[in-house]
């Protein structure tokens, strides 16, 4: 298993604005530069966050792709992307903004196309904000819940499959991630698509994915677990990702089974890098067993 991190954050990108004066400071903004800082933190994997590359008018080159293909090589670094999520909903039940989720996906994907080869794994979210709020709101008519769920499923599936036939993208680098709707149409959703699991173990902790349990879980499905989000869960981060054991309730015989079932796949911090370092300390504490990076505690942010 590869540890990594995901480094391209509003926080960090907002920095640097704010630290040029504005939105000129993304004039000669070169995102490899912050992977190369990573690289050189220790890790060996990282997550591209998509996002960021259509909330902020950040020109991805093909200097920029070959930067980031060298960057592979010297340092025997792997890449993962994950597909924007802000304001993206590929189950929301307005088709409008259903096909603009699917229109702000497929965008994310063809912006690196020069790096396809080079990315092991996309990370999608099937449901959003919009199917979220609607949920919680249907809370109140249990009778009902069930169709509903079967229906954001179906839109989710179909969003996903226009995806995948438009953009042509590989299905065995698609990975669902569980987010705050229910596990089991999640499992659904990827049975239906074919696709991996992207198993976030926050989400489960903080009971987004429904009342289901992380070990139970993870035992179950980790044979189709392609990448894991390595976070607790804490009401006390504004991110709801904080560094494992930080929260009340990470299990550290998660960390047992993932190494005693040999999971090959990326293993992602969401979390800052010191956050990131914290979680890194807590493993080598409680499965001493598992190789972890000896990771720098450096800014990403470019000199």
């Amino acid at each position: 298993m590869k540890f990594g991190i995901a480094p391209l954050t509003l926080e960090l990108i907002m920095g640097i604005i704010l630290q040029k004066k504005g939105l000129d400071g993304l004039k000669d903004f070169k995102f490899s530069n912050i992977i190369r800082r990573v690289a050189e933190a220790g890790y060996r994997h990282c997550e591209l966050t998509l996002d960021i590359f259509q909330i902020f008018p950040i020109t991805v080159s093909n200097e920029e792709i070959a930067q980031l293909i060298e960057i592979k090589k010297e340092y025997n670094m792997t890449y993962s992307a994950h597909f924007p999520l802000l304001s993206i909903d590929l189950a929301c039940p307005n088709q409008f903004t259903r096909q603009g989720s699917i229109n702000a996906t497929i965008n994310s994907y063809e912006l690196f196309k020069g790096l396809e080869k080079e990315i092991d794994l996309y990370v999608i979210h099937p449901t959003g904000e919009v199917v979220s709020d609607i949920l919680q709101f249907m809370g109140q008519y249990p009778d009902i819940g069930s169709l509903a769920l079967d229906l954001f499923a179906n839109y989710s599936i179909q969003s996903i499959k226009d995806i995948m036939n438009i953009s042509k993208i590989d299905r065995e680098k698609l990975v669902v991630e569980n987010v705050i709707f229910p596990f089991a149409p999640t499992i659904d959703i990827i049975n239906e698509l074919n696709v991996g699991l992207c198993l976030d173990t926050a989400h489960i902790l903080g009971g987004f994915s429904g009342e289901v349990d992380l070990i139970e879980t993870t035992t179950k499905y980790l044979n189709i677990t392609k990448e894991i989000h390595l976070q607790d869960y804490s009401a006390n981060y504004v991110r709801e990702h904080s560094p494992l054991g930080t929260g009340s309730n990470f299990p550290s015989k998660f960390l047992k089974i993932i190494h005693d079932q040999g999971f090959k796949g990326p293993i992602v911090f969401e979390l800052f890098n010191d956050e990131a370092i914290a979680s890194i300390n807590y493993i080598k504490e409680h499965a001493p067993e598992i190789d972890v990076p000896n990771a720098k505690n450096i800014s990403f942010s470019p000199p």
